[in-house]
């Protein structure tokens, strides 16, 4: 008789059992998992900042686009259209300087400018601003301000620095406050 081997196929046992299926996800894929969230926060608040930077870019561009136009029409008049002009300069303010602007209209433009024939004519040369938020902004204006009147008919040019403040109001940047410097 001989031996014969049959092979059944079966390892021998070396005492380790095979791993099967856990009911725990692999630590790597729970340090993945975390890996996609911290991104996907990281992302949405890059997101959210890159918003609202271009937010505040916008406001302050609009202020202070506003700042030059507007002062230059609070700053001109003529003898001819004078009511006019502070009336149209009177919409383009807010706040306490209101009542200021309307001080001085009545208590140097309007005599000056009906005595002795005075008008003037703003144009913003430089500005800059100062500081800003979504609902205020300060800025330095550079003006350059011609002025004739009756007793001085050649045209008079002179340079002023301006500090305006413009403060969003009624859904318009308005001028809230203007220094001379």
């Amino acid at each position: 008789m001989t031996d014969t081997v049959i092979d059944t196929g079966n390892e021998p046992e070396t005492g380790v059992t095979p791993r099967t299926s856990s009911r725990r996800p692999p630590v790597r894929l729970l340090v993945l998992g975390a890996l996609v969230a911290v991104s996907a926060v990281v992302v949405a608040l890059l997101g959210w900042q890159s918003l609202s930077d271009r937010r505040a870019q916008d406001a302050r561009d609009q202020a202070l686009a506003a700042a030059r136009t507007d002062s230059e029409v609070v700053l001109s008049y003529t003898p001819r259209t004078l009511d006019s002009d502070l009336a149209r300069a009177h919409q383009l303010i807010s706040g306490e300087f209101s009542a200021k602007f309307d001080q001085l209209a009545s208590s140097v433009v309007e005599p000056a400018t009906k005595q002795v024939g005075l008008a003037t004519t703003a144009k913003v040369v430089r500005a800059a601003v100062i500081d800003a938020n979504p609902e205020q902004m300060h800025a330095l204006l550079y003006i350059s301000q011609t002025s004739t009147s009756t007793s001085q008919p050649q045209p008079k040019t002179t340079a002023n620095q301006v500090k305006v403040t413009m403060t969003k109001a009624r859904g318009q940047w308005l001028i809230s406050e203007m220094q001379p410097l």
